[in-house]
């Protein structure tokens, strides 16, 4: 209750941030360009039966690893090899000679049979010596001249080769888009190949594979057969949608998003795995997809990606967890981080999809256990849950909403409820506050108010360096203890008195960066609505909020709502105790709040002004401390005149 009589309204309450623009995601990610799947241009070329035989023979040749000379110089250098060999036949002595004596008896069999007994006559002898020597020197001669032709022939084809390859066509854009409609499997990776890489970073490619009908072309291919048309067709897809929001669009027009989802729930390839889901993420950066994504593709990504990835169903069936893969889980939760950012009926099918919250939670407790809060993906799962629990309490499921209702008829009338877990008070028992009993296994959407996640994102807090990792962490904090219900005072007194969170609230005071300092701000003024959090507030993070007070002299880049919320902060600590009424006057706060209450846009003060003249008339009606005020030199003037009287009517009004 204020001071005076007049009553706080929500300008000094209220302060859940919506979806932050820095915690959704545009397009992020490309298919890097894939040179090894672009063959020659000449091999696309089918109007010539020569050419494609051609083009046929150096495909053959270079899946061995081997490329076709052009030039004639294989045939030279194996023209030398077989004279070397051929050279060694001739003086090799008599293992050849017997060779080839083998071969020059076979025919006259039976005559050499029927003279055995002068077998080893000297005519006998001369005559089979006779018979060598000419079939040696019929074999070179044939070598030779076989070797000669052959190199000739390869010189006279040469010009022939370099006609053919001269006539073959340029592969452009608009000829790859063209040959998206062939039945040659090798074909269609040349082309979508070509395609991703005319893509990559150019916007006037993109434009012009939507205007030549590509989209349309690639979108069946990747439902082919083969696992490599399937990977290049989703790499130039997602090339092609990547800051385009035409492009976008037009996959959607055309049954893009089932057709991606369906292939993602039967590949098994990890590359085509990644490519979809990154095609996924470049895609849900569209506004007008986000929602539809929320609708489409949330039970996919949750059962092929999340939970195999995140271990949440680790040991219950082997397949699945084949398909985990970090670059993947990272597309995914990336992805769902935009969808997460789509509004209320966005919000609404995430936190009802099966395990999709518990696969995130799971998959950042196992990060911190192992002692990496840096993880890329971690800060995906952590802003995911930060949108989730923007406006927790007034969205929750009519199931969770009826046992709040129970509880607060359960409650005490009059005693003030410090929160709901019984250790605090003999006065509370677990009944008034069902929703925020210690469970072991929490379930869902109950992950986001376990005292096991604020304990998670505390852990966070502590130990992430990610600027986004510890604003999401922090914001999810300010979102769940921002609303007036039981469970928003249980979850507030949760963090101060059992967790001791403001040592880490103090922490991203003093070193966090000004996004992270301003959501630590207004988490801080959420807990400071309870006056049982007084004490706390003003011992463990009081001079970090008074030192980020602008100053009498010097300028300040302290935006003017973090000025406004400072000043709502003091407000809540001075309503009751004088005694941290004193402490913000030894902190030096009183010369920069009367500054802060002169400051006037010319139509009247401003937020900030205007929360500091209600401040200082709240710090002059605690009558002890003007003594101390004087003694400082400061009048009643200082305190009560035209501009604080003003503020509070119109808080009255």
């Amino acid at each position: 209750v204020a001071a005076d009589g007049f009553k706080m309204d929500e300008v000094f309450f209220k302060s859940v941030l919506p979806a932050q623009e820095s915690l959704v995601l545009e397009d992020t990610s490309l298919a890097m360009p894939a040179e090894e799947n672009i063959i020659s241009p000449t091999k696309v070329n089918s109007y010539e039966k020569s050419l494609r035989v051609h083009q046929q023979v150096q495909l053959t040749l270079a899946r061995r690893g081997k490329r076709a000379a052009s030039n004639g110089k294989a045939f030279v250098l194996g023209y030398l090899s077989l004279s070397v060999i051929i050279y060694l036949f001739r003086i090799g002595g008599r293992g050849f000679s017997h060779f080839f004596k083998v071969c020059s008896t076979v025919q006259p069999f039976r005559k050499t049979y029927k003279t055995e007994r002068i077998k080893h006559s000297a005519t006998e002898t001369g005559a089979v010596e006779g018979i060598e020597t000419s079939f040696k020197k019929r074999t070179l001669i044939f070598f030779n001249v076989f070797l000669w032709v052959m190199y000739f022939f390869n010189l006279c084809c040469l010009p022939l080769h370099r006609k053919l390859e001269s006539k073959a066509p340029e592969l452009t854009l608009e000829r790859a888009v063209n040959l998206l409609t062939q039945d040659n499997e090798d074909t269609l990776i040349c082309a979508a190949s070509l395609i991703q890489n005319q893509c990559f970073n150019s916007a006037d490619a993109k434009k012009m594979v939507f205007y030549l009908h590509g989209i349309v072309k690639l979108l069946p291919l990747l439902q082919n057969d083969n696992e490599e048309v399937q990977r290049a067709a989703a790499g130039a897809l997602r090339n092609i949608v990547f800051q385009n929001n035409e492009n976008k669009m037009e996959v959607k027009e055309n049954g893009g998003v089932g057709t991606i989802l369906d292939v993602l729930k039967s590949s098994r390839d990890v590359e085509t795995r990644r490519q979809l889901t990154g095609l996924l993420w470049n895609l849900s950066s569209h506004d007008l997809l986000k929602e539809h994504l929320s609708r489409e593709a949330l039970p996919v990504l949750t059962k092929t990606v999340l939970v195999p990835s995140s271990g949440l169903s680790e040991g219950e069936n082997p397949k699945d967890e084949l398909l985990a893969d970090s670059e993947v889980f990272h597309n995914a939760t990336g992805c769902l981080r935009n969808v997460s950012s789509a509004g209320p009926d966005g919000r609404k099918a995430m936190r009802e999809c099966e395990n999709l919250i518990d696969s995130l939670v799971y998959y950042i407790r196992g990060t911190i256990a192992d002692y990496k809060p840096d993880d890329k993906s971690t800060e995906n799962c952590v802003c995911i849950l930060h949108n989730l629990s923007y406006q927790i309490e007034a969205e929750l499921p009519q199931k969770y909403a009826k046992e709040i209702h129970e509880s607060r008829q359960n409650s005490a009338p009059k005693a003030k409820s410090p929160g709901c877990f019984g250790y605090r008070s003999a006065k509370i028992t677990e009944r008034q506050c069902p929703l925020l009993e210690e469970k072991a296994n929490p379930h869902g959407i109950e992950w986001l108010w376990s005292a096991i996640t604020v304990r998670m994102y505390l852990s966070l807090m502590a130990r992430s360096l990610r600027h986004f990792t510890q604003e999401a962490a922090i914001g999810a904090l300010q979102n769940i203890t921002a609303g007036n219900g039981m469970v928003t005072e249980a979850i507030a007194h949760t963090i101060v008195q059992r967790e001791n969170g403001l040592q880490q609230v103090r922490k991203m005071l003093q070193e966090g960066e000004s996004d992270v300092k301003r959501t630590a701000v207004s988490l801080v003024k959420n807990l400071s609505r309870y006056r049982e959090l007084h004490a706390d507030i003003v011992k463990q993070v009081l001079p970090e909020l008074v030192g980020m007070l602008p100053n009498n002299d010097t300028g300040s880049d302290v935006p003017t709502e973090v000025t406004a919320s400072l000043c709502h902060i003091l407000i809540n600590l001075s309503q009751n105790e004088t005694q941290h009424v004193k402490a913000i006057l030894n902190h030096g706060a009183l010369p920069k709040i009367i500054n802060i209450s002169t400051k006037d846009t010319g139509y009247g003060p401003t937020r900030a002004g205007q929360a500091a003249c209600i401040l200082l008339h709240s710090m002059w009606n605690h009558s002890e401390l003007h003594g101390a005020y004087k003694k400082g030199g400061y009048r009643k003037s200082d305190f009560i005149n035209a501009r604080t009287t003003k503020a509070v009517n119109s808080l009255r009004d």
